[in-house]
């Protein structure tokens, strides 16, 4: 997964989405955002939920695609995108 999310010009990994399994917090979303090929720099792991819009926001610039694939509740965190954006470049 993270050498596929290599294709981006800036990555943000949450931690992993626990479907039905009980959670083991040797398990995050951290080796992915680790095997990601691109400059550190480039690559943030986020495992707070809540924070990762400000951070979308924080690394976008203006023609930017901002695309949030994954599994459960990773669709929520676009609703919030658009308003951030507005506020940040007012």
């Amino acid at each position: 997964m993270g050498e596929a999310l290599g294709a981006a010009d800036e990555v943000v990994v949450l931690d992993v989405y626990l479907a039905r399994e009980d959670a083991d917090p040797a398990v995050t979303g951290r080796p992915v955002a680790d095997a990601v090929p691109l400059p550190s720099e480039r690559v943030h792991f986020e495992p707070d939920f809540d924070a990762v819009p400000a951070e979308l926001v924080r690394r976008a610039r203006p023609g930017d695609v901002i695309l949030t694939p994954g599994a459960g509740s990773v669709t929520q965190l676009a609703a919030p995108v658009p308003a951030l954006l507005r506020e940040r470049d007012a």
